[in-house]
């Protein structure tokens, strides 16, 4: 028998605990632990993810090569879903050692 319920792009992905990942990667797609989702399936899980006790955290990895517009949009949806507990991880693979120029 088949489901009458409405059919959300990329809701394949559900919150976890303890913490999510939204990846973008270099092409600007993105990735909920690890499954593709667009920006309009992203709002409803976060917001979903919003609504838990305690609120598990999400975390935002996005590419090097990812373009800036998609990351703002990304943190948009991030913003307007209520997600408190919220981080950016992987920042420290574009660190390098050598000291600023004075």
């Amino acid at each position: 028998m088949a489901s009458c319920a409405p059919q959300t792009p990329g809701m394949g992905a559900r919150p976890a605990y303890p913490s999510n990942v939204i990846a973008i990667d270099q092409n600007d797609a993105i990735l909920f632990n690890g499954e593709s989702i667009t920006l309009e399936g992203l709002q409803i899980v976060l917001e979903e993810v919003a609504q838990m006790e305690p609120q598990p955290d999400v975390q935002l990895e996005p590419d090097a090569r990812a373009s800036y517009e998609m990351s703002a949009q990304v943190l948009r949806v991030i913003k307007k879903s209520g997600v408190t507990k919220f981080g950016f991880v992987g920042n420290e693979k574009y660190r390098t050692n050598e000291a600023a120029p004075d």
